[in-house]
């Protein structure tokens, strides 16, 4: 539980530390769906709104559309950036970004007080 309270610490000042750096909207549009063991994972291109970017065979955070096409967000700069790994985000994705990381945190942390206690036999 510390090793990943201390990944999720590290990857929400990361995102801190990213909060400056440009996001990129543009269309992500699906080319196939590579099988994953709870489903599928989308791979396609992305190309950003003014056509100066576009992405091919990058991976998205989610689902697109019946029409195989969704909105996404790319970030190529940052300690967490996207071009690293090779992602672009749906809208319910990049607002959860900050979030997800402190709650990772916060969830480990509140899991290893509770084992504490159990162990110390505190906790009633």
């Amino acid at each position: 539980m510390a090793i990943l309270a201390a990944v999720g610490l590290y990857l929400g000042v990361a995102g801190i530390a990213d909060s400056n750096e440009p996001v990129i909207w543009g269309t992500f549009t699906e080319h196939r769906c590579e099988e994953t063991r709870y489903g599928c994972r989308s791979v396609g291109t992305w190309r950003s709104d003014d056509r100066s970017i576009r992405l091919e065979n990058v991976y998205l955070d989610g689902q697109p559309r019946d029409n195989g096409t969704i909105r996404a967000s790319y970030q190529p700069t940052g300690v967490s950036n996207d071009a690293d790994n090779n992602i672009v985000h749906t809208a319910v994705g990049h607002a959860l970004g900050p979030i997800m990381p402190w709650a990772l945190t916060v969830l480990c942390l509140g899991a290893a007080a509770f084992q504490w206690w159990q162990w110390r036999g505190t906790w009633r």
